[in-house]
């Protein structure tokens, strides 16, 4: 699948994706790395419906945070989350 069809899921609630067809986190991935910000906000709600973080993804959202030409609310979001990660990881033994 094409990086255009994958991000493409993200217009639907991550309950309807067939996850044996397409990898939510590979989607959420995508969205990322988009070379604009403007799948974001979608892939950020996928977060809050079940996406699950980890080192990967972890990341991807500081390397998305970092860059400034993405919008600094979502800069902000994503650097927030992937603190929070990386705080409870950290944390464990």
């Amino acid at each position: 699948m094409n990086q255009i069809e994958l991000v493409s899921n993200l217009i639907k609630p991550l309950a309807e994706i067939d996850i044996e067809a397409v990898s939510p986190k590979e989607v959420f991935l995508v969205a990322l790395r988009w070379p604009t910000d403007g799948w974001v906000s979608e892939a950020l709600d996928w977060l809050e419906q079940g996406v699950e973080i980890d080192s990967e993804v972890a990341a991807e959202l500081e390397s998305f945070a970092s860059n400034k030409q993405n919008s600094q609310s979502k800069r902000h979001q994503t650097f927030t989350l992937a603190k929070r990660w990386q705080r409870i990881h950290e944390s464990r033994p």
